[in-house]
């Protein structure tokens, strides 16, 4: 069997919670909550998870403009990160892990007089699931949710 990371259903969206490791603090992972985004092209942390994780994004360029709820925003590639997915249990009932290494980005304000609102959640879009080769699977019915893992990628399982 593949194996199946859990979202979860919250205030209508489907959300994904990880745990991000910064290189520079590899013993400091961070919980990180996604929305699971399929209509957004990129992958964007929030400004208080950079702050905890404690990457400065103002030293990195900007590479383009993306809108978002009307407004523009530069888009900023990060360095890579180490994340941590849960991927069920195996037949002890023992916590699995993924442990992917992923390239993420953030959204700077085009205008330092309009700041980025704290309300805007970080996303988790299309590039992510396509590079991390995960199949999303929705059955509203039964309230079930979850990324499947294609064969290639499970044997990168960890046991917690």
């Amino acid at each position: 069997m593949q194996d199946r990371i859990p979202l979860r259903y919250e205030k209508g969206h489907l959300v994904l919670y990880v745990w991000l490791i910064n290189p520079k603090r590899p013993n400091d992972p961070r919980r990180v909550r996604f929305i699971i985004d399929t209509g957004s092209t990129h992958t964007y942390l929030r400004p208080n998870d950079l702050i905890r994780l404690d990457i400065n994004h103002q030293t990195l360029d900007a590479t383009g403009t993306v809108n978002l709820s009307g407004t523009t925003y530069n888009h900023v590639p990060l360095k890579e990160l180490t994340m941590i997915l849960l991927a069920g249990q195996n037949r002890e009932n023992q916590d699995q892990f993924l442990q992917r290494n992923v390239l993420l980005n953030t959204l700077r304000p085009t205008d330092e007089e309009q700041p980025i609102p704290h309300h805007l959640p970080a996303l988790l879009g299309m590039d992510f699931l396509i590079e991390q080769k995960l199949s999303l699977h929705i059955i509203p019915t039964e309230e079930l949710a979850y990324l499947e893992v294609s064969d290639e990628e499970t044997n990168k399982t960890v046991n917690g």
